[in-house]
């Protein structure tokens, strides 16, 4: 069986506008990866000299904390809303109506199982990378030539284990979800179904991630032209077209991602049915 994926991506397009009730959940999926980044950049925000600018210690460490609160509760939320979408785009696809509190009572029921996914993921990235750091870092001590060899070289395999990661833990989601397998079951038939389908398993992958990159070239075009009446307001008064102009951005941004983390759930969720469905196991 081969998977028509011009049609995975208009479907999921299109079931990303219509189950707008998902979109809050789409909102926290998508927006927890800009949440974090924001910690990458705080050990060089703590090099500025905070009393050269009148900002006291103490506010910037209640800053932090808050950011740090702000990211937990995103981490979660985003964990959280994995399966209640996943679970409001099966029921919907399946004929049945669904409300966002099933949903939620869905979440919250698979959220320990995720929960316990996500994090062995992260961890099994983080410590693949310091893996690959520990061959590279040495190479450049013995030779510049080397290290550039190495890094070469581990770019390219970095890559294909994230692939491999996330894919395993992209399919095992569906299957702890739809299938109310156990988080270890649902990791072992993760990496079967992608050794059974690896093929089909990059082409969804790459639809996913081609479809979000002319979304977003188009998301930005867009916005530079929606733009242009807040710039004329600035002209006249600065604050005029400032403050609203910020307001717009946030809520265009804010919905854009909703769509978007609905459109990511669905087209790999969808693809999940139709790969189960093919299996004769899968209705046995």
């Amino acid at each position: 069986m081969s998977l028509d994926y011009r049609g995975l991506v208009t479907k999921s397009l299109r079931n990303a506008w219509e189950y707008k009730f998902l979109w809050l959940f789409g909102f926290f999926a998508a927006g927890s990866e800009g949440i974090f980044r924001i910690f990458s950049n705080i050990d060089k925000r703590n090099q500025i000299d905070l009393g050269s600018i009148g900002i006291e210690p103490f506010i910037v460490m209640w800053t932090v904390l808050a950011a740090l609160l702000l990211g937990i509760i995103f981490f979660v939320m985003s964990v959280l809303s994995e399966g209640a979408m996943i679970h409001g785009i099966v029921r919907k696809e399946s004929g049945n109506n669904v409300t966002l509190s099933e949903c939620w009572s869905k979440g919250i029921d698979k959220f320990w199982r995720l929960f316990v996914m996500v994090i062995l993921l992260a961890i099994a990235v983080v410590f693949f990378l310091l893996f690959l750091a520990m061959l590279v870092v040495p190479g450049f001590f013995a030779h510049w030539v080397l290290g550039v060899i190495l890094i070469a070289i581990a770019v390219p395999v970095f890559i294909a284990a994230i692939f491999v990661a996330e894919t395993v833990t992209a399919w095992g989601i569906r299957f702890a979800v739809i299938e109310n397998l156990s988080w270890s079951d649902s990791f072992l038939n993760g990496w079967k179904m992608l050794k059974e389908n690896f093929g089909k398993t990059f082409g969804v992958a790459l639809s996913s991630i081609l479809t979000q990159i002319v979304g977003s070239i188009t998301f930005f075009l867009a916005v530079m032209v929606l733009a242009i009446p807040f710039v004329v307001l600035g002209f006249a008064n600065l604050w005029l077209g400032l403050i609203p102009g910020i307001m717009f951005g946030l809520v265009v941004i804010l919905l854009f991602g909703a769509y978007f983390g609905v459109f990511q759930s669905s087209i790999w969720t969808l693809a999940f049915m139709k790969i189960r469905a093919a299996e004769p196991q899968a209705s046995e």
